[in-house]
């Protein structure tokens, strides 16, 4: 459900971006979600349901609940292996939230530096142009010159 949340999120962002950035970025109709980032978010979302998912319920579900009610309730709960997996679980997500939350505000920072870099020139008056030489036009002497 969170990476199809994501997903909603990340297409209502592409879509203000295109809208709010059309006077500044260049292309900006180009900007989409292309199959391959939809696959890779796919495989993310699919691997993080395995990770912090399936892995505690499959753990859990092989626990030995009689024991635990002889023995009495606990405030630590789990042989220490257990405990050992759970907190290495939350240290895992609150790393990987970390490295997230870094990394978006590193690319936030740069886009919005890129918007204040003086291009050296005004873009506002100017003419760009094209133009191609063909290899047949140029012969002989004419190459030779060219090259060197």
């Amino acid at each position: 459900m969170a990476g199809l949340a994501g997903l909603v999120l990340a297409q209502w962002g592409v879509q203000i971006l295109r809208t709010a950035a059309a006077a500044y970025l260049p292309r900006v109709d180009q900007i989409a979600i292309d199959p391959p980032v939809l696959a890779f978010a796919a495989a993310v979302s699919l691997g993080a349901v395995v990770l912090f998912g399936l892995a505690p319920a499959i753990a859990g579900s092989r626990a030995d609940v009689t024991r635990g009610l002889r023995i009495g309730a606990t405030r630590s709960g789990g042989t220490p292996g257990e405990r050992w997996f759970r907190t290495a679980l939350l240290v895992t997500e609150i790393a990987l939230l970390l490295v997230l939350l870094v990394a978006g505000g590193l690319v936030l920072r740069a886009v919005f530096r890129l918007q204040q870099v003086e291009l050296g020139f005004r873009p506002a008056q100017l003419v760009a142009a094209r133009a191609e030489i063909s290899g047949r036009l140029l012969t002989g002497a004419g190459r030779k010159h060219l090259l060197t």
